[in-house]
Formats: structure tokens, sequence, C-alpha cells
């Protein structure tokens, strides 16, 4: 959706406090070391923090784990639990954080590019390249 609005954005959050999905994102925030906003917003983008089936039947749940990458979850049905998609997802950042920290100032090779990592990433940017690969994969 484009334009999203204050009021488009308060919603989600009271959708996520009426459904009790706050803390989760605390506790899977803390577990991972991210805020526990940047989980939220990802939701937020992801789903506009609703728990459904959506990117053409690909992503599952809150934070639209896709199934591509992870068909024994989505198929298992455990992400019509909110709170176990959030969890997944949190863990799906953490291992793209992982990956992208892993490949810094490394010879990569990503869908058929060849490339150098970057060296030394700053947090913010080790958190925005993670962001980013989680929707877009590496």
């Amino acid at each position: 959706m484009t334009g999203w609005t204050e009021e488009d954005i308060r919603r989600q959050f009271q959708r996520a406090r009426k459904n009790g999905w706050l803390q989760t994102f605390k506790n899977a925030a803390a577990k991972y070391g991210f805020p526990a906003e940047v989980l939220m917003a990802i939701a937020s983008r992801e789903t506009n923090m609703r728990n459904i089936v959506g990117d053409g039947g690909h992503g599952y749940g809150i934070m639209q784990i896709d199934d591509r990458s992870f068909p024994e979850w989505c198929h298992s049905g455990l992400w019509k639990d909110a709170s176990a998609g959030i969890q997944k997802g949190a863990l799906v950042l953490q291992s793209k954080r992982e990956t992208i920290q892993k490949g810094q100032g490394k010879r990569l090779n990503v869908g058929g590019n060849s490339f150098t990592g970057k060296r030394n990433l700053s947090k913010g940017e080790l958190l925005r390249t993670a962001v980013a690969a989680y929707n877009a994969g590496l």
C-alpha cells in the first residue's frame, strides 16, 4: 500500500495490542537482539499486522514466512499461531544478519552475481541490510 498514514499505523498497532502480540514482538526482539519496532515494522509492511496467507500463496503468517524457503514450517500449520510466526520471523531476520556478518569483506556469489562484501558494516548498516534481505533475499 502506498501513502501510509499515521492512522494506518495506529490501527495496526491497536490490532497487535488487541491480539496480544506486543509482548511476543518484545520477547522475540530481545531474544535475537533487534528493536521490537523493527519486527513490528516488518509485520506492518508484510501484512498490515494481520495473520494471513499472502504473496500469491507463498507468504505465511504475520511475518510472511516464504514456503519456498521454509516449506516444512509453513505447511505444518504453525504459521496460524501469530506468536510462532513472530518468533520465526525474528529467527529469519537473525539468520540474514548472521549471513551478512559472515560475508563482510569476502568474495560472494549471490544470484549469479559476484562481488566483494563491504568490510566492517556499522550496526545500523547491518540491520538495514538484513531487513532488506528479509524480503528480497540475499
